[in-house]
């Protein structure tokens, strides 16, 4: 009997964790690190980080061949919303 008395707590937690009852703060700002930790594939890309993308900084992208199409100001780079238009394609 005094056996089953010292599982119940132990049972009890458990299930509350199970269920969800962590705190959820944790989750968020644990989400929020691997948010920030993670660049976004522009920078990824931008491999001098002057704020826009060449035909050579972007020789590995799927998307290459769609390059002039992307570049609508036909000034040899792309910037973040041509960068996000060839994304896109």
């Amino acid at each position: 009997m005094k056996f089953a008395l010292f599982l119940l707590p132990l049972t009890l937690s458990a299930g509350t964790a199970l269920a969800g009852g962590a705190p959820q703060h944790a989750d968020h700002a644990h989400a929020q690190h691997a948010a920030t930790a993670q660049p976004d594939a522009f920078s990824k890309f931008d491999l001098n980080k002057d704020g826009k993308l060449t035909k050579v900084e972007l020789k590995t992208h799927p998307k290459l061949a769609h390059w002039s199409m992307a570049d609508t100001n036909k000034d040899g780079a792309l910037d973040r919303k041509e960068f996000a238009a060839l994304e896109a394609m």
